[in-house]
């Protein structure tokens, strides 16, 4: 398949069948790439910790009825 290259953009060809922009630059769509994985890395670690605070936070919240209730007992 033959591409027309872009003008003024020496790493973007065209595909004159579908008109589409295709990026040839293969060190820039590896870092593109890298910078995506390392996003969603971040995105799942960020999930995982605010899941966990949100379990902490209901353990927590357990703890504390529980004493009340071992207070309330304690004195009646």
């Amino acid at each position: 398949m033959e591409y027309v290259k872009v003008k003024d953009h020496s790493n973007l060809m065209r595909d004159p069948q579908t008109q589409s922009i295709v990026n040839t630059n293969q060190s820039a769509y590896d870092e593109y790439i890298a910078r995506r994985d390392a996003n969603k890395e971040t995105d799942q670690k960020s999930q995982s910790m605010e899941e966990d605070l949100a379990n902490l936070k209901g353990e927590i919240t357990e703890i504390k009825d529980l004493l009340h209730q071992l207070v309330q007992s304690k004195y009646q």
